[in-house]
């Protein structure tokens, strides 16, 4: 879940957040979840953290090397429903459109239905096909 903060079309700050459900998940929500022992993997909080933190500071030291062009790339071979419609939840409107891509500062590319593009630095994603 990357946001990043950008002026001046220069990013100023990346926060990445994620979740990990490792042994139970929330029930009613308007896309599917799971967990990990749902997956028959059965692992703590602690290994999980333990096998994700070193893979991390492994992707954080290739954007500090390399720039964010690897990390997107790579983000975007990962990426769920890339050129497939979604919705974004901002603050004060919600936008329909295609999931164009990610462009070179981290914003997400949003094609509405006009054909113009916008890009979008925070909000909520939600994949209707899903």
């Amino acid at each position: 879940l990357p946001e990043a903060e950008a002026a001046s079309g220069v990013v100023e700050a990346v926060v990445l957040g994620m979740g990990v459900n490792v042994a139970s998940f929330p029930g009613e929500l308007p896309y599917p979840a799971t967990s990990l022992a749902a997956a028959g993997i059965e692992a703590g909080v602690e290994a999980v953290l333990e096998a994700l933190a070193p893979r991390l500071q492994s992707w954080y030291r290739r954007w500090r090397e390399a720039g964010f062009a690897p990390v997107r790339r790579r983000w975007l071979d990962f990426a769920a429903g890339l050129g497939e419609p979604i919705e974004v939840r901002l603050e004060r409107e919600v936008l329909q459109g295609r999931f164009a891509g990610l462009d070179a500062s981290g914003a997400l590319e949003l094609e509405l239905g006009d054909g113009k593009h916008r890009l979008i630095t925070a909000g909520d994603v939600f994949h209707p096909a899903a």
